[in-house]
């Protein structure tokens, strides 16, 4: 799951400090830089997928964080 959403926007993975955790860099089709976050959780029988993209300068993996975390 991770890896096809981290080639969808063309992306290189960063080492995320957040268990569970993704933070990728990444390029839209017109260059445009984007950062996007993911977090995964197994919840019983569920499996919980979040995900946060937009731009780089936006995004910072503190920013997903707190947003995902509230």
């Amino acid at each position: 799951m991770q890896e096809g959403m981290i080639k969808n926007i063309n992306g290189t993975k960063i080492e995320s400090r957040v268990k569970n955790s993704i933070f990728v860099a990444g390029n839209l089709p017109n260059g445009q830089k984007i950062n996007m976050y993911g977090k995964f959780e197994i919840k019983g029988d569920w499996i919980v997928q979040v995900i946060l993209i937009g731009e780089e300068r936006k995004i910072t993996e503190e920013v997903a964080d707190t947003f995902i975390s509230s």
